[in-house]
């Protein structure tokens, strides 16, 4: 063992033999592990501290002992799959579709309401409040002005796993124009080989250059997750069909998680990236886990152990019926909170949504691309508040 320098004035030990292969590679990856090494330990103390559930089996729902409860959304702690956070966005677009006899454009309008909402049981109570309002004018208008009379903001309520930063109003029209944009963008998603940050890209734009509003960079990769699995269930014309996008998840730029990193040196994507490898490399070997972890899983974990140890503690919210896919074959089942297996298409059939081709449909304006030509006959002047608060 001898001491060299692999930088100008920083030194490290190490084995003769090891010279003469770099000792810059030597020095760059003692760099990186003195980097990482604090990391990881908050992450393993998370685990070791939480048991968060890393999968969804009949075992681990039973475990979380809420079957005999009797409200309609159950309060748990982040886990470190986000399987059962997700579960509640992909019934309730599941249970809308069904009710309106897989009304396509509903079912979008609903999923777009996730990006407005960061927490599944206020979520649920718009969608309800909306569905009942009899003012003849789309879904998604509903569903913010019922938000904002009951918690006085659009992404009000407890149990928020992101933030949602919005102003205080938006025009109707710019909601309208990101909703016309939608087709096109999932037209982008299914195509094949298309990279997940090419299609994130377009989602995030202005819908003025042909994005939405509120969509961000980790609000996107909820939507497409979630669209996706809502897919497995329907029989014909799916939403998203490329299955890749789920499983190519990045830190946020824009995040909390980011800005936490930012303390720890950690500044860029490549950097943010590598400590992902790193992450995953050393949990996937380490007597903490329960089995392999992906991505979504590390990245998931890595947010809520930054956050845990920075001494914050949230929750997160669940419904009856909990969504997740068979290991082998990618195909969707669904447990119900005694970790009993639900028969998906006994519940919901094999659906085929219907997307009108008229602009207007059953009293609701549709929002097809080239087709939001005159802002009075469409009932898209003014604007729309997302809050009451200043």
């Amino acid at each position: 063992i001898v001491e060299v320098e692999y930088k100008k004035g920083k030194t490290i030990k190490t084995r003769t033999a090891v010279i003469i292969y770099s000792k810059k590679c030597v020095g760059d990856s003692y760099e990186r592990y003195s980097l990482y090494q604090p990391i990881a330990l908050k992450y393993e103390r998370w685990i070791e501290d939480c048991h968060p559930l890393l999968h969804v089996n009949p075992e681990t729902i039973q475990s979380l002992g809420l079957s005999d409860r009797p409200s309609q959304l159950h309060m748990i702690r982040p886990q470190w799959t986000k399987r059962f956070y997700y579960s509640p966005y992909i019934n309730e677009i599941l249970r809308v579709g069904k009710e309106s006899n897989w009304n396509g454009a509903l079912m979008l309008e609903v999923a777009y309401a996730i990006v407005f909402t960061p927490n599944a049981k206020t979520f649920c109570h718009g969608v309800g409040l909306a569905l009942k309002c009899t003012r003849n004018e789309n879904f998604i208008f509903r569903y913010i002005d019922s938000l904002v009379s009951v918690y006085g903001s659009v992404s009000g309520g407890e149990g928020r796993r992101r933030m949602c930063s919005h102003q205080r109003k938006v025009s109707r029209y710019r909601i309208m124009k990101s909703l016309s944009n939608l087709p096109r963008l999932l037209e982008i998603a299914n195509k094949p080989g298309t990279k997940t940050t090419d299609v994130i890209k377009q989602f995030i734009k202005s819908p003025e250059k042909g994005g939405m509003f509120l969509m961000g960079q980790l609000s996107c990769q909820e939507f497409l997750h979630i669209l996706t699995m809502v897919s497995k269930v329907i029989y014909r014309k799916k939403f998203i069909c490329n299955q890749s996008h789920k499983r190519n998840v990045a830190i946020s730029t824009s995040t909390k998680t980011s800005k936490r990193l930012v303390s720890h040196h950690i500044s860029s994507d490549a950097e943010r990236k590598k400590l992902m490898q790193f992450l995953q490399f050393r949990l996937n070997r380490s007597h903490l886990t329960q089995g392999t972890i992906d991505n979504e899983a590390i990245e998931n974990g890595l947010c809520e152990s930054l956050r845990y140890n920075a001494g914050i503690r949230v929750h997160e919210y669940i419904g009856d019926t909990i969504y997740t896919e068979t290991e082998n074959n990618g195909m969707l089942v669904a447990y119900n909170l005694s970790g009993q297996e639900v028969d998906l298409q006994k519940r919901f059939g094999k659906p085929i949504p219907s997307l009108p081709s008229d602009n207007e449909y059953k009293g609701v304006m549709w929002w097809v691309a080239g087709q939001l030509r005159s802002h009075q006959k469409l009932c898209l002047d003014g604007d729309i508040l997302l809050t009451t608060k200043t």
